[in-house]
């Protein structure tokens, strides 16, 4: 019977380990970092300013043409 006792507190402590390890696992306490979007924000800049760029230059030729 000591043999079966000593089984079922080892059991009982691999559980409590596992269920540690789940919560965590699952904290919402992560010490991921934020990636850099320094470079993402630059490219959408210059993307923006050479749409906003186009628009214009066309309009300026809609004006033209029409005047």
């Amino acid at each position: 019977m000591a043999g079966n006792e000593s089984e079922i507190a080892e059991m009982k402590s691999t559980s409590i380990e596992m269920q540690r390890s789940r919560l965590s696992a699952s904290s919402p306490e992560t010490t991921d970092k934020e990636p850099v979007l320094t470079g993402t924000f630059a490219s959408v800049m210059i993307l923006g300013g050479f749409l906003l760029l186009s628009w214009v230059i066309v309009f300026i030729i809609f004006l033209v043409r029409n005047a």
